[in-house]
C-alpha cells in the first residue's frame, strides 16, 4: 500500500511537499505489477485468436472448393 509522505507542520515548503509525493507516487506505479499479468493474457488470446483466424480461413478455402467441385459435377 502506498504511504503518502504528508508535510511537517514545521516544514513551510509546499514544493519539497510535492516533490516527494509525486517522487512516491511515481516509485510506487513503477514497482506494481498487477497490470503486468492482464497484459500477458491478452497477448496470449491475440496470438490464440490470430491462430484460429488462419486456420478457419484455411480450412474454409478448402472447403469451398470442394463445395464447387460438387456443384459443378451435379450440373
Amino acid at each position: 500500500m502506498l504511504r503518502l509522505p504528508w508535510r511537517d507542520a514545521a516544514s513551510s515548503d509546499g514544493w519539497e511537499f510535492a516533490v516527494r509525493l509525486v517522487s512516491k507516487l511515481i516509485s510506487a506505479f513503477l514497482q506494481d505489477e498487477s497490470g503486468a499479468t492482464a497484459i500477458e493474457y491478452a497477448l496470449i488470446a491475440a496470438g490464440i485468436s490470430v491462430t484460429i483466424v488462419a486456420a478457419v480461413n484455411g480450412v474454409g478455402s478448402s472447403v469451398s472448393g470442394r463445395f464447387n467441385a460438387v456443384n459443378d459435377a451435379m450440373k
